[in-house]
Protein backbone atom coordinates (compact mmCIF):
# COMPACT_ATOMS: atom_id res chain seq x y z
CA UNK A 1 0.00 0.00 0.00
CA UNK A 2 1.50 3.29 -1.27
CA UNK A 3 -1.05 5.70 0.13
CA UNK A 4 -4.64 5.63 2.05
CA UNK A 5 -7.63 8.02 2.42
CA UNK A 6 -8.42 8.75 6.00
CA UNK A 7 -11.00 11.52 5.69
CA UNK A 8 -14.20 11.13 7.16
CA UNK A 9 -17.20 11.94 4.35
CA UNK A 10 -20.18 12.14 6.85
CA UNK A 11 -21.03 10.56 10.59
CA UNK A 12 -23.81 8.07 11.17
CA UNK A 13 -25.13 8.35 15.08
CA UNK A 14 -21.25 7.70 15.90
CA UNK A 15 -20.03 5.82 13.26
CA UNK A 16 -17.62 7.74 11.01
CA UNK A 17 -18.20 6.69 7.13
CA UNK A 18 -15.17 7.50 4.53
CA UNK A 19 -15.32 9.08 0.98
CA UNK A 20 -16.24 6.57 -1.91
CA UNK A 21 -15.16 7.02 -5.10
CA UNK A 22 -14.25 5.55 -8.46
CA UNK A 23 -10.96 4.82 -11.14
CA UNK A 24 -10.71 5.87 -14.66
CA UNK A 25 -8.44 3.84 -16.22
CA UNK A 26 -6.73 4.89 -19.60
CA UNK A 27 -4.63 2.56 -21.82
CA UNK A 28 -2.41 3.51 -24.47
CA UNK A 29 0.42 1.67 -26.33
CA UNK A 30 2.55 0.25 -23.05
CA UNK A 31 1.25 2.80 -20.58
CA UNK A 32 -1.39 2.64 -18.23
CA UNK A 33 -3.07 5.92 -16.45
CA UNK A 34 -5.36 5.75 -13.10
CA UNK A 35 -7.42 8.65 -11.82
CA UNK A 36 -8.73 8.22 -8.25
CA UNK A 37 -12.07 10.45 -8.32
CA UNK A 38 -13.87 11.02 -4.96
CA UNK A 39 -17.36 10.92 -4.74
CA UNK A 40 -17.18 14.97 -4.78
CA UNK A 41 -15.49 14.20 -8.17
CA UNK A 42 -12.45 15.44 -7.13
CA UNK A 43 -9.55 14.24 -8.67
CA UNK A 44 -7.27 12.67 -5.74
CA UNK A 45 -4.90 10.27 -7.00
CA UNK A 46 -2.80 9.79 -10.43
CA UNK A 47 -0.54 7.04 -11.05
CA UNK A 48 1.07 5.85 -14.08
CA UNK A 49 2.27 2.17 -15.38
CA UNK A 50 4.50 1.23 -18.28
CA UNK A 51 5.21 -2.45 -19.51
CA UNK A 52 8.41 -3.21 -21.22
CA UNK A 53 6.98 -5.57 -24.17
CA UNK A 54 10.16 -6.91 -25.06
CA UNK A 55 10.79 -8.34 -21.21
CA UNK A 56 6.88 -8.21 -19.52
CA UNK A 57 8.24 -6.32 -16.56
CA UNK A 58 5.76 -3.43 -15.38
CA UNK A 59 6.67 -0.45 -13.30
CA UNK A 60 4.80 2.11 -11.15
CA UNK A 61 6.47 5.17 -13.47
CA UNK A 62 4.88 8.31 -11.42
CA UNK A 63 2.15 8.57 -7.94
CA UNK A 64 0.65 11.95 -7.48
CA UNK A 65 -1.23 13.12 -4.68
CA UNK A 66 -3.50 15.33 -6.92
CA UNK A 67 -6.10 16.83 -3.92
CA UNK A 68 -4.53 18.87 -1.62
CA UNK A 69 -5.94 17.43 1.71
CA UNK A 70 -4.13 16.32 5.23
CA UNK A 71 -6.75 13.27 4.89
CA UNK A 72 -4.52 11.84 2.06
CA UNK A 73 -1.86 10.20 3.53
CA UNK A 74 1.51 9.09 1.22
CA UNK A 75 3.30 6.24 2.20
CA UNK A 76 7.05 6.94 1.98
Amino acid sequence: MKLYDERVYSKIKNFETGYNGFTMMNIKDSELKLEYFDIKDNLVVSEKWTADIQSGEIKNTELKVDLNDPGIILIK
